[in-house]
């Protein structure tokens, strides 16, 4: 039987430092690919497919890989736009999952993270289902891809992909936990985002 808290919403039962801790944990060697992060938490579900690669891109020490702003971003277009069109286990390209790094970084990433993750876990509560489910599923996979698109002349400035990626790890938090609040708050910061890059480009700063 599921619980409830006060505000009606259902307890979560996954934590996200657990989902991410997979990433050192079912992976080994001493480089690791997009494709074996990928697989390490499940090919089928939406919400950690998005978070991943989101999550990558924002670490320093890890987005800060040549290439990996692109890799990330293009990972997660391909992601969600399959989403749209029904696609129930995504096809990435050879050239993408097997776009690998030192594994290093990524241990020294995730060390970083867990423990803000799992701070975050006790606001995160599956809540607002209708905006993860039906079209609303949709409507996410959409915002995911015009996120990941500001990837691509984020790439131009150092620490620029940090706002995108960061709307995108809110969206994914949200996507994977069914906690619709989150999935409102990563709409917004796209809409900060979006604000953020038009500025950077109107002012000369972002040479597209």
């Amino acid at each position: 039987m599921e619980s409830k808290d006060a505000g009606g919403c259902v307890r979560q039962a996954e934590s996200l430092r657990g989902l991410v801790h997979r990433l050192v944990e079912n992976t080994e060697g001493r480089t690791v690919s997009l494709g074996q992060l990928l697989e390490a938490v499940g090919m089928q579900a939406f919400g950690p497919l998005l978070l991943v690669p989101s999550l990558i891109a924002a670490l320093p020490v890890i987005g800060a890989i040549p290439g990996m702003s692109v890799a990330t971003g293009t990972v997660i277009v391909l992601i969600a736009g399959q989403v749209l069109i029904g696609r129930r286990e995504p096809w990435l390209p050879d050239r993408l999952t097997g776009f690998s790094f030192e594994r290093q970084p990524l241990k020294k990433g995730i060390a970083w993270a867990e423990p803000k993750l799992a701070r975050l876990d006790r606001f995160i509560r599956p809540c607002l289902g209708f905006m993860v489910r039906g079209p609303a599923r949709y409507l996410a996979a959409l915002v995911a891809i015009l996120d990941a698109a500001l990837f691509y002349p984020a790439a131009f400035l150092p620490f620029a992909v940090e706002a995108p990626a960061c709307a995108l790890i809110v969206l994914a938090v949200g996507v994977t936990t069914a906690d619709g609040r989150w999935v409102i708050a990563g709409y917004g910061l796209t809409l900060g985002s979006l604000g953020l890059m038009a500025w950077l480009f109107f002012s000369g700063t972002i040479p597209i």
